[in-house]
């Protein structure tokens, strides 16, 4: 497993994320006392941004272009030496609220009613029928819910794109009538969209321009998938998602921006057509909050675009973005990034791929050593892993330490060092900790510590039922179906 890959990062032992064995033996308790239940706690709900938070501005795009309301936000990292004092984390650019960081902040903007809610149903309504793809996210592993509208301005390029069914020419050929309808309704929407984007990053799209490469749909309501972990888009120079729903009338919750934890989180409260565009530097995900059962269930679509600069063939080296910033500037978010990006020009070789292991370290560290935490936990994951460098428990440990200041993923990655140890209450209480800030793979393995009583824990089926929920991964999930059976709960069509 790749160092950079943490969100496949599993428990090992007896806590597994993926498996779950009925003839598992309960670990006998280390030593630290735990209290026989640790009761569930729902990590806080952020808040949402409005436009009435931010200073808005005028964008024009030229004479007989788009001019619509435009609203910016930064996002200002932690740095681990004031990761404790008070500070506002996500605050819109010109927010009189002070950011206290030593980092540089990653910046989103909100482009408002740049598609007409028309146009924006209309693209649901040609999809409305349609099945999406369900081949396994690559930052979760959960059925994705997408259908890619073009690939680098082709349709037949979709079926390259690994675990897509359109690799099969007759599923190809049965989407073809659809994504022309899209390719249609969309070709006047990219005519606004990327004189914007363009407009917005004319330093890194340069004098060719940035063109939308990747065109895609996803879906999010009870059944399918409500959440979407934060991450990067390591593929994307730039990304636009266009709100096809609104918040606050077809979901509450959506996309959020993030520097981790639940704390440090916000929702934006888009509407229908509203887009927000952004760099690979900014952390982000989905999370459609429940509604009561009197409500009409959420449904909250998007339209996602991925950019890129240079050919239009859509072939320039992502691995090259960020890197003048990282070598010159010293930009620890830069750094981190093209760290991240160093695998996507990788070797075949055996040496070629421990050279790419190597230097993807290098810059690992040099991002955790201009205290980017994030950075700093996955610098422990080569440690630990022994990638790109000889396996160093003791290294690792220490890196995970350094991170979890800010990061619940180092929490939990100090957990499974616990495991291995043996030191199963140790483990558990890191879990717990790491749970409270909405890390889903440490509340999974409390699930597993609740429901066989490992440890100091006694068995209690309604606190693990509460853990798997909060996790939602496939295989949490069928152990929540498993105990409604066992215990005659009613099903529910959101799990």
């Amino acid at each position: 497993m790749h160092c950079f890959a943490l969100t496949t990062t599993l428990a090992v032992s007896l806590f597994t994320r993926c498996t779950f064995s009925e003839s598992v033996t309960a670990p006998q308790s280390t030593g630290t006392v735990l209290p026989r239940v640790i009761p569930f706690v729902l990590p806080p709900i952020p808040e949402t941004f409005t436009f009435a938070l931010g200073g808005n501005t005028t964008l024009r795009l030229g004479e007989g272009g788009w001019e619509g309301t435009v609203a910016r936000g930064t996002i200002w990292w932690p740095s681990p030496n004031v990761a404790t004092k008070p500070r506002e984390d996500v605050a819109f650019a010109d927010s009189t609220e002070a950011a206290t960081s030593t980092l540089p902040p990653s910046n989103f903007t909100v482009l408002a009613g740049i598609v007409t809610p028309a146009e924006a149903d209309g693209l649901v309504s040609a999809l409305d029928k349609v099945p999406f793809d369900q081949d396994a996210d690559s930052v979760d592993g959960l059925p994705t819910h997408e259908f890619y509208i073009d690939k680098h301005g082709s349709v037949e390029a979709i079926g390259t794109i690994p675990g897509k069914r359109d690799g099969e020419p007759a599923v190809q050929a049965a989407r073809l009538p659809v994504r022309t309808r899209l390719r249609e309704l969309t070709r006047p929407l990219l005519k606004r969209l990327t004189p914007a984007v363009n407009t917005l990053y004319p330093e890194w799209c340069g004098e060719g321009g940035c063109r939308p490469c990747f065109s895609l749909v996803r879906r999010y309501n009870p059944g399918t998938r409500v959440k979407h972990p934060a991450h990067f888009d390591l593929q994307a120079l730039v990304t636009v998602v266009v709100s096809l729903s609104s918040h606050g009338v077809d979901f509450e919750g959506g996309i959020y921006v993030s520097t981790g934890g639940p704390n440090e989180t916000k929702f934006l409260g888009l509407q229908k057509g509203d887009a927000v565009a952004h760099q690979s530097d900014l952390l982000h995900g989905v999370h459609v909050l429940p509604r009561p059962p009197t409500a009409p269930p959420p449904s909250r679509w998007s339209w996602i675009l991925w950019y890129k600069d240079g050919p239009e063939n859509c072939s320039s080296e992502p691995a090259q973005w960020y890197r003048q910033t990282a070598e010159e500037a010293g930009n620890p978010v830069a750094q981190f990034l093209y760290a991240q990006r160093i695998h996507m020009a990788a070797s075949d070789s055996a040496q070629g791929q421990a050279d790419v292991a190597a230097e993807r370290l290098r810059w690992l560290h040099k991002s955790a050593e201009g205290g980017f935490a994030r950075a700093a936990n996955e610098v422990g994951q080569c440690y630990k892993e022994g990638t790109g460098a000889a396996a160093d428990l003791t290294l690792a440990r220490r890196w995970f330490s350094a991170a979890a200041q800010t990061e619940s993923d180092a929490l939990y990655n100090l957990g499974l060092l616990e495991i291995e140890e043996g030191n199963v209450d140790q483990a558990i209480e890191l879990f717990a900790r790491a749970a409270k800030q909405g890390n889903r793979d440490a509340a999974h393995n409390l699930g597993v510590a609740h429901y066989r009583g490992f440890g100091s824990l006694e068995r209690n089926t309604a606190v693990a039922r509460e853990y798997f929920v909060h996790a939602a991964n496939t295989e949490a999930l069928r152990i929540v179906r498993q105990i409604d059976q066992e215990e005659n709960r009613p099903s529910r069509s959101d799990l």
